[in-house]
Formats: structure tokens, sequence, C-alpha cells
């Protein structure tokens, strides 16, 4: 089966770039045909053409579809009804030389017995007559048209389409009407059915359609192509037009917005003006705009020229305009243009307006295009000054095709809606006929403030004397003098000379006589002695006062005549924020015919001068800026890098000139400056260079402490590696001291670990304390050890010290004086000092082997209770105690004490009693006690404890009572006294308040080796 297809892509030439088929690439510019349509190339088979006035080679005559046939099932014989209703094959009026038909089969086949699909039969019948061709009546008889069958071997379960070509009798007008050939199916199931697709007709000449671009497309069905209905074809192509390239117009593909207005207004479809173009402005836009300056998209078949002119320019921001027979646009953009300049002379009075937004509305908004120019592609960008809105504002703009495009669009509509709040209507007279939309008017350019009014007496030249005494000031003023009509001449400088003269500037007399004036009689130039009033008038009214400005610049919308003589202006405050918004370039345009003694809008500086001057502290830049006319404000910058970054050295501001803190560099220092004028906008950068110098600091004129730190950057290599190598010093002992708290930490959580220990060992009730006595012991074993080694090097240290002279010596407590005892820190004495709690290696002074715990006091050894003055044994009548390096000698009986060696420990290493922390107080006296002795036998022991000691142990061996002593305990009246051990328990309670027995310190623990050691074990 083969479709052909011819269709008008539109107006003109176009160069075509792709066809699509559906979402298939039918041909490309590059490729051509693609895949899969070059399956069926050959005879009859895919082709493409594109004419331009010219015949197709393809579909040489035209086709006619029918729009009455469209999918209708084909009736069957005996049926109700038997044929479908007669349909015209052509329109009325045309006739045919032939005709095509199109029908399909949804499937062919019948069920047998055995419910199997099995071949059957197929066919259609046309039939047609002749009619009237304007008024449809038939003039002719019925014949069959086309008989088609499928024979009786067909068998189908997809669709099957058909088609015929049928040549008509003769070239007339006609009515078709189509049948199934075979009648519904009776006790058996069967599927032969027909649907009419399609009726056309062929009309046998060959049309070229002038100045349109067809497409011709032929297509045939294979294996790899069933589906020939092709509905969606969608084109992608730019179009042909006249392009002026400064000499003559070209045609060429174009894109631009510009070229395609000038084909409106040029071509034969548009308004058929060759010469009414504004050509030299369209190549300028041409040559200006690199981007965003283009229209893609499709124009309405019919629109009036206004509404597609300004549809074809809105994607440049343009708007159409006619200035005489030429036909021109005015695009919305900062033009370097003289301004119009409209005062209240030109302006009719009580005929001025303004209207302000009070809310910024139309910041937020939405552009939707077209992406790619696809319309099946729709997409949009927002833009929002300020906050996004709920109900941003959408448009649609045909001709973008990009999102940058839409993106730029989008800003220019938000900048216009934001800061365009002020609008001015006006009339004026024929001044306002120069006036187009997108011109910058600058209105309202002066008024008087504080005016007075006087009437003009008298003139000679330029000399005016005023009806009364005025005093006005000798400096140049401003004032107006109104004409005979009413009407303001001026502004113009003057001033006073006495009482009551008035003199006026020679050079604004001269300009004011030389402008032309619109009058009804014509253009006219005023000269001050027609301006002054005739003796038969009234005075002449001159106005003074201060001249106040008003730089409102403003973009006119509109300007459309109202009569012969006026001109409605509507405008908008023109916002430079537009501009920088849209990232352009702001220019603010001069006014026409300015006056050359005004200052300029837009000031240039002339002269720029920088330099570097040293100080005492440093060195400072000092800059300034020639006398610049009409600069109100000033800008300056610095750069250390050539220009690549500036810095402010300056603010926004009056200040022309100063100094400032600046830095030493190797590179040329660049410093750039501008002006801003009246109406805000600066002027162009003048920039110069200079080197600077190297600071000097006299420490006779400068506080050095006062100097600022240098930063680290501006340190040399060797003071930036020796601070390396001081933090990396300091970072290896943080490392180090937080390594030391880690493990003091550890040390700390095990001790308090073995103090818990400790504290269930030394409880009351032995469940709890069985099985942490022994690990507490062996805990204390090992510290004692390592305690013992290490002070016993120190002890050995100490004793060659203590053999020296002068050391180690007891001094004898009879030299001195009564109770030096007490004094010396032994039992008993009131001597509260802090002792030194450094333990010193030792052992027990009767010999035993456990190690004793010996509390110093100042270098010396005592023993007995914990860190008191102790003798050095029992027996041993010295009250000094004995030096750490004497401690052998007390074991091998050889005491260094001045008193006797016999009243050491001759009862032997082996005596209990000598082991007891407190002297002896719990064992018995021993037999050789010298002295003492005699003196304990007599009842005449010095110590009160030991004499009632022996009393109770005489009184036990007598067996009798000791009697009523007043110097003994209450214990000693209850009876005999005997010796016990003490209890188990008792001493265990002890040893936890820190002592044991009747001691008052650990080091008693030591004495008991017998007791005491089993039940610490």
């Amino acid at each position: 089966m083969v479709l052909t297809k011819r269709m008008t892509l539109g107006i003109g030439r176009f160069q075509i770039h792709a066809v699509h088929v559906g979402e298939a690439v039918f041909w490309t510019e590059g490729g051509g045909i693609q895949a899969p349509f070059t399956s069926t190339d050959g005879t009859f088979g895919t082709q493409i053409e594109f004419l331009y006035g010219q015949p197709s080679a393809i579909a040489p005559g035209d086709v006619i579809s029918s729009p009455s046939v469209g999918g209708q099932e084909m009736p069957r014989p005996n049926g109700n009804p038997e044929w479908t209703p007669w349909f015209r094959l052509t329109p009325q009026g045309v006739t045919a030389d032939a005709a095509q038909m199109s029908w399909t089969y949804p499937a062919i086949y019948r069920v047998s017995s055995q419910g199997r699909q099995a071949p059957t039969v197929a066919g259609v019948i046309f039939q047609a007559r002749e009619i009237n061709p304007n008024t449809g009546e038939v003039i002719g008889p019925e014949f069959v048209l086309h008989n088609s069958s499928e024979g009786v071997t067909a068998l189908t379960t997809t669709p099957l389409r058909r088609s015929a070509y049928v040549r008509l009798p003769k070239n007339g007008a006609f009515q078709v009407r189509a049948q199934n050939a075979w009648p519904e199916a009776v006790g058996f199931e069967q599927k032969n059915a027909a649907s009419w697709d399609e009726m056309a007709a062929i009309k046998d000449d060959v049309r070229v359609r002038p100045n349109t671009t067809e497409i011709v497309m032929r297509v045939r069905a294979g294996k790899g192509l069933t589906v020939t209905a092709f509905s969606e074809i969608w084109v992608d192509a730019t179009r042909i037009l006249s392009v002026w390239n400064g000499s003559a117009w070209v045609e060429q593909a174009e894109r631009k917005a510009v070229w395609a207005f000038a084909d409106l207004v040029r071509s034969q479809h548009g308004l058929a003006l060759p010469n009414g173009f504004d050509a030299d402005k369209a190549i300028y836009y041409h040559h200006l705009l690199d981007a965003n300056d283009t229209f893609d998209g499709a124009l309405p078949e019919v629109s009036s020229f206004w509404e597609a002119a300004s549809e074809v320019l809105l994607p440049l921001r343009c708007d159409p305009v006619k200035v005489g027979p030429v036909h021109s646009f005015v695009r919305d953009e900062s033009r370097a243009e003289p301004r119009h300049v409209l005062t209240r002379r030109q302006i009719v009075r009580d005929s001025a307006g303004a209207t302000f937004k009070t809310k910024v509305e139309g910041g937020d908004v939405i552009v939707e295009f077209d992406r790619d120019g696809d319309p099946r592609r729709p997409d949009e960008v927002r833009f929002s000054y300020g906050p996004a809105t709920r109900t941003p504002k959408r448009y649609r703009v045909k001709g973008i095709r990009d999102g940058l495009h839409a993106l730029k669009h989008a800003t220019w509509l938000a900048a216009v809606a934001v800061f365009r709040g002020a609008e001015r209507r006006i009339t004026t007279e024929w001044d306002g006929r120069l006036v187009f939309p997108g011109d910058h008017v600058l209105s309202d350019l002066w008024y008087l403030k504080g005016k007075r009014t006087f009437g003009v007496a008298s003139a000679a030249g330029n000399m005016l004397t005023l009806d009364v005494t005025a005093n006005v000031p000798a400096e140049w003023g401003y004032g107006s003098i109104r004409t005979r009509e009413g009407r303001e001449w001026g502004i113009l400088r003057m001033r006073g000379v006495g009482a009551r003269g008035l003199e006026l500037h020679a050079e604004d007399v001269t300009a004011l006589e030389a402008r032309v004036h619109q009058t009804p009689n014509g253009p006219v130039r005023l000269r001050l002695t027609d301006v002054l009033a005739r003796d038969s008038q009234g005075p002449t009214t001159v106005v003074i006062g201060d001249l106040v400005e008003l730089q409102e610049t403003y973009v006119a919308r509109s300007a459309v005549p109202s009569d012969a003589d006026h001109v409605q202006i509507e405008m908008v405050a023109d916002d430079a924020r537009v501009w920088q918004l849209l990232d352009e370039q702001v220019i603010a345009p001069a006014p026409i015919n300015a006056d050359s003694l005004a200052e300029p809008l837009i000031p240039q500086i002339s002269v720029l001068h920088a330099r570097c001057e040293r100080i005492e502290t440093g060195i400072e830049i000092v800059w300034g800026v020639s006398v610049t006319r009409g600069a109100r404000n000033y800008e300056a910058d610095i750069s250390y890098d050539a220009g690549g970054t500036w810095e402010p050295l300056s603010p926004y501001g009056p200040a022309s000139s100063g100094r400032a803190q600046m830095r030493q560099s190797d590179k040329p220092v660049v410093v750039r400056a501008r002006a801003f004028g009246r109406t805000g906008l600066p002027g162009d950068y003048v920039d110069t260079t200079f080197t600077t110098v190297a600071p000097i600091v006299q420490g006779s004129l400068v506080d050095v402490s006062t100097i600022p730190p240098i930063p680290y950057e501006k340190l040399g290599p060797d003071a930036q590696g020796k601070i390396a190598a001081a933090q990396a010093a300091a970072d290896a002992a943080q490392e180090a001291a937080d390594a030391a708290s880690q493990e003091a930490t550890s040390a700390l959580a095990s001790a308090y670990g073995r103090l818990d220990d400790l504290r269930r060992a030394l409880a009351a009730d032995p469940s709890v304390r069985i099985g942490f006595v022994d690990a507490v012991m062996g805990d204390v074993r090992k510290d004692i050890s390592l305690l013992t080694e290490a002070t016993f090097r120190a002890a050995r240290r100490r004793g060659d010290l203590a053999r020296q002279p002068g050391r180690g010596r007891h001094r004898d407590p009879a030299r001195r004086g009564p109770g030096a005892h007490r004094r010396s820190g032994a039992p008993g004495s009131r001597d509260r000092r802090a002792p030194d709690f450094t333990l010193r290696a030792g052992r027990c002074a009767q010999g035993s082997d456990r190690p004793l715990r010996l509390g110093p006091g100042q270098g010396r050894v005592w023993a007995g209770y914990r860190h008191q003055r102790r003798p050095c044994s029992p027996r041993c009548g010295g009250r000094d105690g004995l030096d750490a390096g004497d401690l052998g000698a007390v074991r091998r009986g050889e005491c260094t004490s001045r008193h006797r060696r016999a009243d050491h420990h001759r009862t032997g290493r082996g005596d209990r009693a000598a082991g007891d922390a407190r002297g002896g107080e719990r064992a018995g006296h021993p037999p050789d006690h010298g002295d003492d002795a005699d003196l304990c036998r007599r009842g005449q022991h010095p110590q009160r404890r030991h004499r009632r000691r022996h009393e109770r142990r005489r009184s036990a061996a007598d067996g009798r009572n000791v009697g009523t002593d007043a110097r003994l305990p209450r214990r000693a009246n209850r009876g005999p006294v005997r010796a016990r051990r003490p209890r188990r328990d008792r001493d265990l309670r002890q040893l936890r308040r820190g002592g044991s027995g009747r001691g008052r310190g650990v080091h008693a623990l030591a004495h008991f080796p017998g007791r005491h050691g089993s039940a610490i074990r």
C-alpha cells in the first residue's frame, strides 16, 4: 500500500532542517530519509520533495479528500440497509478524473467444527452514479465502480488495509456508495467485516502555488512498516528572508526579529511597501545584538499588520512605530540618544497628571515558551524580584525557544513592573510630535522656589526698570518673563542693579531670541522687544526666585495627536535599576539643544593623581581628582594586582581627595575614580599608576609596642619555618600530655578499683571479705617491696651524710631542760609540727624480718607511733631517736647515743615486747633494766604508766588487789589484771580505723607477727 501526502508549510521560502512523523525522525537535512522508512525505497517507495512555485513529480494532480467518509462499516446483502448512503466524490462545482478508495478488514477467518480458525471469503463492492456538479441532481445510471474480492482462502487475525485507484468514465461529478460483498454467516462463526476508511477524488492538472512552500511525502507499507496513516507531521525550518547588507537586499535564512518585521512591511503578503521600512535601524540592531533577539515561531494565518508586528518584535522588547511613510520600531533600552526636554512652556496648562503605585506588584513573573520551538514541548521559567508569591503573573511569549532568552524576558517584565510605578500624562503643542514611544523625555526641568513677582516699568536694552523698589541681589540669579500672550520666556539669568534696576544676562537673551517657537501663525522667533508689553497693555510680569531643577527622566509610552495642534504623551519613570538588573549598560542621554554653559549630566574626571607617602608607622596613599563640572559625588578604588581585583579606597560620597593606609606591593598599584552627576549616573573611570616605597619605623619617634602585628603571610620563610617548628613541638607536647592524662586516668581508675577491694577486704562480715583479702595483701606486699627497694637506696645515701661530723648524734635530754621530751615530738609531747610523710627504709629495732614502715622526721628515723618521735627501742634511754645511718648499730647493740648501751635490747631479738610499737607497754620489764630497774623496784619509775604496769603485775602475781590509788585508772581497783591477747575482731576494727590493738598507728602491726600477721593473712 502507498500513502501520498501533500502539505503546505507556509508563505514564503523556507530552509528545512528536519521532518518528524510523530516522535520518529523521517528526514534530516544532513542525513536524508532515516530508518525504518528507508526499507521501502525504490519504485513507488518512500520519497519526499520540497516545492516552492513548482509542480510535484510525486503527486502531479490534485487530491481532494471527502470529509464524509471516515471509518463506517459497510452493510451486507439482505441487511437493513444493504448499502451505505450516497456520498459526493467532489465538493460542489468541482469535477474529478479518478477516484481512490481505501478500506480495512479487521480480521478474516471462520471457526471450524473443531474450534479452529480456518480460511474464508471476503470482499467489497463500490457503486457510482453521475450527478450535476452544481445542483447535485442525479443525471446518470448506477454502475459498479470497483469490485474487490480476497478469494476463498483469506485468513488473517490482524487488520488488513486495502486501497484501489479507479479511473472515472469521464471528467465529472459523481456519487459513490459501498457494500460488503458477503452476507452475514448463519450457523457458524465468521469474521469478514469491512470498514470504509477514505474516499478521495483526483483531478488531472498541475497546480503551482505561488510564494508558498509545500512538502510532498510518499510512504509505502512493507514488512517493517505496516502503519502508513500519518496524522502528525512536524517540520523544523527557518524562513528565508530579505536582509539588507548595507547596499542591497539579499535573501538568506534568518531568525532575527528585525528582518521578520521587515518582511511584514516589504512582502506581498504584508504591506507590500518595498521602500517603507527603516533598513538602517534594522541593520544597526542586527550587528548590535548577538543573543536574545530572535523570533522562532509561527504567525496566525489571518491577523492585522500591527498585531503581527507586535508579536514578532515582542521577544526583542520592541514596539512598531510609523514615522511618516516609514515603518520603524523602538526598543526599550538605555540608548545614547539626546533626550527631549519638555518644559512648562511646552506643556499645556492644567493638562499634566501623575500616577504613583503605593504597592509594588508584578515582581513575580513566569514566561511560558516552546522548548526548541516544538509545541509538543511546552516549558516555562520564573523570575522573582523579591519574595515569590502564590499568584505570579504568567506571560505566553511566542518566538522564544530557549530558557536563557525566556529568563531575560521575564527579568525585564519584572523590573518594569517594580521600578516603573510612576506614570505621567501631559499634553503638549507641536513639540510633542517629535516624541516617539520609547524616547527618553526630561520633563519639568526646573521651577522657581520662593518666587517674587514684579512689573516692568520701562526697558533699555537688557536693563529693566521695575515698578517698585525690589532690592534684587547683585549676584546672578534666575527668573522668567511673561510674554504678551501670558507664556513664559526663559528661564534666564538676571541680577539687581540698585533699588529698582534689573539686568538680564546678555548670553541668555541671545540664546532665547534664537529659539524657534510654534504659534498658530507658524514658527517665529521672539526677541526681547516682542516679549515686553506694549504701552497700551499692562506691565510685563517678571518672576524671580531660586532655581530648583528636577532631573526626572521618563520613557515615552505613547504619543497620540489629540487634535491639529496638541499631542497627548504618556510616560513612565526611567529607572536605571531596570538596566542594571538586566546587566546592560546604563546610558544617560544628553538633552536636545543643551546649554553649553550648563553643567553636564554625566561628569567626566579630567585628572586623577595618586602617590605613596611614608609615615611614622608605614605608608599611605594620597589621592585626588581635579575640579569636575557637574559632579556631585565621587568613588575611588585601588588595585594591587594590575586591575585584577579592586578594593574600595573611597566609598560613594562627596570626597574628591583623601589619604588612607595601604600595603607595600612589588607590582605597580593602580587607582581608579569616577564622578556621579546630579542624575545619579556615573561617568567613565579614570585611572593612574604609581609604585610604593618601603616603610621605615624609627624607634625614637614611634612606640614599637603600638605597631600593629605583622600578618603571617607577610613574614619571611625563615620566620614561618620557625613558627611551624614551634607549632609542631607544641603539637607533640600536647599529644604527650594527652597520653599522660590518659595514663593517669587509667591509674586513677585502677586505684579506685583497688580501694573498693580494700574496703570489701576490711568488712566485718566474713562473707563479704572472702576473696578480697589475698588480692589486697598481694597488692600491698608488691607496693611495699617496691617502696622498700626505692627508699632503701635513698636511706643509704642519707646514711653517708649522717656519719659526717655533727650529724646523727643524740642530744642529752638532761641538757634540754624540764619537759624537753614533750617538745621533741615523742608520745605525750605537744609538738604539733607537721611531720614528713616520706617513708624511709628500715627494719624493726628488735631484729624482726618483717618490713617496718617508719615515719621520717627531719632526716631521722623514728620507730613506734606514726610519724611521732620515739626512742630507738623500748629499753633505750635516749629520747632523740636514731639516725637512719645508725639503724645497723642499733641491731648490733651498738647505739651511738650517749646513754649506756646496756639499755638496749639485751633480752634477745625474739622478745615479743621488743616488737611492740608502743615501747613494751604490754610486756613485762626485762630483767636487765639498769638504773630504771632499780627505780621500778622501788616504785619510782619516771614514767607513771610504766610504774602502774609493774604494780599491776605484782598484784596479779601475789593474788591481791593493788588497792585504791588516785593515780591509777578505775580498772585498777576492780581486781587483778592479767595480760591477754587482743581479740581478732577488735584488732580488725582498730585496723579499719587506722590502728591495731591499743596502738594508734599501722606500724604496730609489724611488731606482732604471730597475732596480727595471721589476722591479715
